[in-house]
């Protein structure tokens, strides 16, 4: 096992070599919208941000992902080919501060989170 936590080996009778990588990295949320520290109007406002994990994946649904809308879990849908992950508020939110909390977990269990404030005017 290296620095890079890689694993070459061969395979009895197959001749081939393989690769092991060890997925120790947690997916990344950006473009997070609203964006923190905003003051928006609209009170229905799409709430989104882009989740990207790079080895073992998402699988695009709950538990793995989690949306918290002023601590209040909330489903969200997945859109795995852009890699958006987002909810619309069917009702419209009350004017003032509001917290967006989002979680990811990639398929070895690696969690990362993401908070963010936006207000609504």
């Amino acid at each position: 096992l290296s620095d890079s936590r890689e694993m070459t080996t061969s395979v009895r009778g197959l001749n081939r070599y393989f690769t092991l990588i060890a997925d120790t990295i947690p997916p990344k949320i950006s473009a997070i919208s609203p964006a923190n520290a905003v003051t928006i109007r609209n009170r229905r406002p799409r709430i989104q941000a882009r989740i990207i994990d790079k080895l073992s994946g998402i699988r695009g649904d709950a538990p793995d992902l989690k949306l918290f809308l002023d601590n209040q879990f909330v489903i969200g849908e997945f859109d795995p080919e852009i890699k958006r992950f987002f909810f619309v508020p069917k009702q419209p939110l009350a004017q003032g501060r509001h917290i967006i909390h989002f979680q990811a977990t990639d398929r070895c269990g690696n969690i990362t989170e993401n908070i963010s404030e936006f207000t609504i005017l």
